[in-house]
């Protein structure tokens, strides 16, 4: 009978624990409503469903472009992009950490790099932008082409190289990669 209850005991600890820890499922949902698109955030509980918390993160005005965007979680924290900011989010308890306004962009591409530094580029600009896992400012490039314009897909290829892929250029709308190496724009910040 003691073995019973000792083992039931353990199972429940056991169940309890992992659904505390779980790392939450984060949903983003945004509406609209007389011009302007609101957004707000929830943590949800992946093994049990339950609402464990909701960030509504505020109202931008509305374009043609999305102004809210669920990025990734990156050395435990939850990235979203909001009319052109980047927020940083405890994902366990939807606290806002901090929010960092110099991307200025919408409709992002993005890649978390090993070292857990957030690399961006916007549709509408900026063609290059990378921040920290501190929310820190690295890099912002306006334009790194005359020729080329509509970033809207970037990537890592090898070492410090990323490709970054245009859809338009002064030839007209295609498919236009351009392959650099990053370290040579950080430090570079332009508005």
């Amino acid at each position: 009978m003691l073995k019973k209850l000792i083992i039931s005991i353990v199972g429940f600890v056991m169940a309890l624990s992992i659904t505390a820890l779980a790392e939450p499922y984060i949903n983003l949902t945004t509406w609209y409503d007389g011009g302007y698109e609101h957004a707000s955030m929830d943590g949800i509980n992946e093994y049990t469903g339950e609402v464990m918390w909701s960030t509504y993160l505020g109202a931008a005005q509305a374009t043609e472009l999305e102004a809210a965007q669920y990025l990734g979680n990156s050395y435990g924290n939850a990235y979203v992009l909001f009319d052109g900011a980047v927020y940083m989010i405890d994902p366990y308890t939807g606290y806002i950490n901090w929010v960092n306004p110099d991307f200025g962009g919408r409709s992002a591409s993005w890649a978390f790099s090993s070292s857990g530094k957030l690399y961006m580029c916007g549709y509408y600009g900026p063609d290059f932008y990378v921040m920290d896992s501190y929310g820190n400012t690295l890099s912002r490039v306006h334009s790194l082409s005359d020729y080329y314009f509509w970033p809207n897909e970037l990537y890592f290829t090898y070492g410090d190289n990323i490709c970054l892929v245009y859809s338009g250029s002064v030839s007209g709308d295609g498919y236009y990669p351009l392959e650099f190496d990053v370290t040579k724009y950080f430090g570079v910040v332009q508005y």
